[in-house]
């Protein structure tokens, strides 16, 4: 251990070492399992579906762990889904994650560890799938999702 440490903290050189140990390595392991619990959370970003538009409580979201709340908020009793998805540069999207089969009023979620970038999230119930009279995409049901 340098002896400039004790020297920041204002404590003695010849006590610095033992009041160092005492108090600093508590504090060192308290910051580090803040630190391991704050990593494991994920940011939540609640996504509702509706005829015909996918609106997500926010639309930028930091990289790391997302966790994606869909609500299925139909009043006809369409069934929806989530499906993230990543946007090459080229523009090619790429699945990361869904939920399928979300009934009205249900809830469903997943969670995803996310890089910087450009996703969509989108239902991509196609016409005729589940009963439904319309392609849900071009219908409106996309939206994107900007990852910095």
């Amino acid at each position: 251990m340098s002896n400039a440490f004790p020297a920041i903290l204002g404590i003695p050189k010849i006590a610095g070492r033992a009041v160092v140990r005492l108090i600093g390595l508590p504090a060192l392991v308290g910051a580090l399992l803040l630190g391991l619990a704050c990593a494991g959370e994920a940011a939540r970003v609640e996504v509702d579906l509706i005829e015909w538009a996918v609106r997500p409580s926010v639309t930028t979201v930091a990289a790391g762990r997302v966790r994606f709340v869909a609500y299925n908020r139909s009043t006809s009793g369409m069934v929806h889904e989530l499906e993230l998805l990543a946007v090459r540069p080229d523009g090619q999207r790429v699945p990361v994650a869904e939920v399928e089969d979300v009934a009205p009023g249900e809830r469903k979620s997943f969670t995803a560890r996310l890089k910087p970038g450009t996703y969509e999230l989108a239902c991509l119930i196609a016409a005729g799938e589940g009963g439904s009279p319309v392609d849900h995409y071009q219908a409106g049901m996309h939206v994107t999702l900007t990852v910095r």
